[in-house]
């Protein structure tokens, strides 16, 4: 008779606003009002429906290349005002689904800006908040290269052109990245990685000579953040009129988001300021990350889902410079600058262009202890890799035992280490602690009740066929020399001496030690 065996789906959360959903076979649709999803890979399965009254989604972001989305859920989406994102393995964007102002005068203005002084304007103001987030991070992180990054500041303040402009930026990003060079990854000690995993070597991959195609888990890491404030960073153009595609400084190329990676660079610190707060705080598993077969290294789809939510950090980070390029694109477009009209702004033009006269307050400057929090970070056991339930813990229930031991044992080996030597420099300062009438009254008190104990004791024949060495000796390496200590009533450098087989306790401790052995 064939049994069925079934596995009941796990629930699929939704964090800050965000879904995300990877593994094969997506599912996407409406059943009976509610968003309905699913995801996994073979048994392991996640399933969700959601409200649209009570869940307040704000993004469905899919990291996966089978499965479907219907038409009605797209459109429970638009309604919702949430976008779709589809993400490739490689962290680019395959698809997004966003809604905004749809105004063409607005897309007419940004096509002109370049040839206005606007351009350097933005331009400017853009990169002086990158290279002064830089800066920022080095020195929030103890990290080389801030004199060089000041420097390039100070070359950004004096130019006026845009070439000098660019100069500036690129002279600071290759100070910027050389800093990061020798930044460590710590994974789990059994945990077999390549050795260029555990730092972050380069920004460039070895494989394309450009960032794309990370070789090392902290470069993937950043790509991937980068993904998600690009899609952030469009979606705050998109809703503002605004097309993402035609630069300011960017070149613009096909299948690019120029304006988007050009407003972008003013957040970028913020994300790096994240990335190595991560680095320094968190062990990784190898089951993080996972190599393709030309040697990109990947994010696993659990981290890929960790990492998802901090996208309402970064829009939030990238919305008051999307928010300052539109109001100079804005202005010229009431000015009519290089168009055949000027667009009106009568009260009874329903679609006119808003200028915002509030100044916009820019993000505070990155530092290791304003870096986005992971409110969902599971840390790795130090030891075999496996996944903590409690962030404050460094090892696992399995492995907490041993390390404790360890740690107890180094404490040991550093007490003998030191007690001798203390005792030779009183020695040799003429005062003898050993010889002290405190403690020849100390050891004669003990020898004596060690002496009675032997007297007293009787042996019943009952440990003639027991050998210490062969029988108990190699029974107590698994027991802490504590125990040991107690069985036998000595001090715990005696247990050490019997556990190391150093010394052969008297026959009268042989069943302790065999009672101690049994217990545990």
């Amino acid at each position: 008779m064939h049994q069925e065996t079934t596995t009941r789906p796990s629930a699929v959360p939704i964090r800050s606003g965000i879904v995300t959903l990877s593994g094969y076979g997506i599912k996407v649709a409406v059943d009976r009002r509610h968003l309905s999803v699913s995801d996994g890979i073979g048994r392991q399965r996640r399933a969700g429906r959601f409200a649209k009254a009570t869940s307040r989604i704000k993004r469905l972001v899919v990291i996966a290349q089978t499965g479907f989305v219907t038409l009605e859920a797209l459109r429970w989406l638009h309604d919702a005002k949430a976008a779709f994102v589809q993400l490739n393995h490689d962290g680019s964007i395959l698809t997004a689904s966003i809604g905004g102002l749809d105004d063409a005068r607005l897309r007419r203005a940004q096509a002109l800006i370049p040839m206005t002084e606007h351009r350097l304007a933005i331009a400017r103001e853009i990169l002086e908040a990158k290279l002064k987030g830089q800066l920022a991070v080095l020195d929030s992180f103890g990290l080389e290269g801030g004199s060089r990054v000041r420097a390039a500041i100070a070359l950004l303040d004096r130019a006026g052109r845009m070439d000098r402009v660019l100069i500036a930026e690129a002279q600071a990003a290759e100070a910027y990245w050389d800093a990061w060079a020798g930044v460590p990854v710590t994974f789990a000690q059994r945990d077999r990685v390549p050795d260029h995993w555990r730092a972050f070597g380069a920004r460039r991959s070895p494989l394309t000579l450009a960032p794309r195609n990370a070789g090392n888990p902290l470069n993937a890491i950043l790509n991937y953040l980068y993904t998600l404030l690009e899609v952030e960073t469009r979606i705050a153009l998109i809703g503002r009129g605004l097309d993402p595609g035609l630069a300011l400084f960017h070149c613009d190329e096909a299948n690019r988001q120029s304006l988007a990676a050009d407003v972008m660079e003013s957040v970028r610190p913020h994300v790096d300021a994240f990335v190595l707060n991560l680095a320094r705080t968190r062990t990784f598993s190898a089951k993080d990350f996972a190599e393709t077969r030309e040697g990109a290294c990947r994010l696993a789809s659990p981290l890929a889902q960790e990492l998802a939510p901090t996208m309402t950090t970064w829009a939030k980070l990238a919305a008051p410079y999307a928010e300052a390029v539109a109001r100079h694109v804005a202005r010229l477009a009431k000015s009519g600058l290089g168009m055949e009209a000027p667009i009106r702004t009568a009260g009874g033009d329903r679609a006119r262009v808003k200028v915002r006269v509030r100044p916009i307050a820019a993000p505070v400057a990155p530092k290791a202890v304003r870096s986005v929090p992971i409110a969902t970070a599971a840390n790795a056991c130090r030891s075999c890799g496996a996944k903590l339930t409690i962030r404050k813990r460094l090892f696992c229930d399995q492995c907490l035992p041993d390390r404790r031991e360890e740690a107890q044992l180094s404490t040991v080996v550093s007490f003998r280490s030191a007690g001798p030597a203390k005792i030779a420099a009183m020695r040799e300062a003429g005062h003898d602690p050993t010889t002290t009438p405190e403690a020849q009254r100390r050891r004669a008190s003990t020898a004596s009740k060690q002496r009675k104990a032997i007297a007293a004791w009787r042996d019943d024949g009952s440990l003639d066929r027991v050998d210490f060495r062969r029988d108990i000796l190699p029974k107590l390496q698994g027991l802490p020399v504590r125990l040991i200590a107690e069985a036998m009533g000595a001090s715990t450098s005696h247990g050490s001496k019997v556990r190391s087989g150093l010394l052969v306790p008297h026959k009268r401790h042989w069943k302790a030690l065999l009672t101690t052995v049994r217990a545990k």
